[in-house]
């Protein structure tokens, strides 16, 4: 019974995660749950600068997740052969 238990939430967090990816605006902790980007990283980088494009709706702050693809790859780097 404790290995069903871990392997239902092994899909569902799969299922949540495919879910996210299919969204187009995301939450900061939406970003942090599908990226892995901290929503304290992602709170500095609106004040700051150098993150990803976002927008807010009132006091609310989205991303597109275009937006963040095309970040995280831009700061990929490449290995080497």
């Amino acid at each position: 019974a404790l290995i069903d238990a871990g392997i239902r939430e092994d899909i569902h967090r799969a299922m949540e995660l495919e879910r996210l990816r299919r969204k187009e605006l995301l939450t900061p902790e939406e970003v942090e749950a599908l990226y892995g980007l901290r929503v304290a990283t992602l709170a500095t980088w609106r004040c700051r600068g150098g993150g990803p494009d976002f927008f807010k709706r009132g006091q609310l702050v989205y991303y597109r997740n275009r937006d963040l693809v095309r970040f995280v790859d831009e700061r990929m780097i490449r290995g080497r052969a």
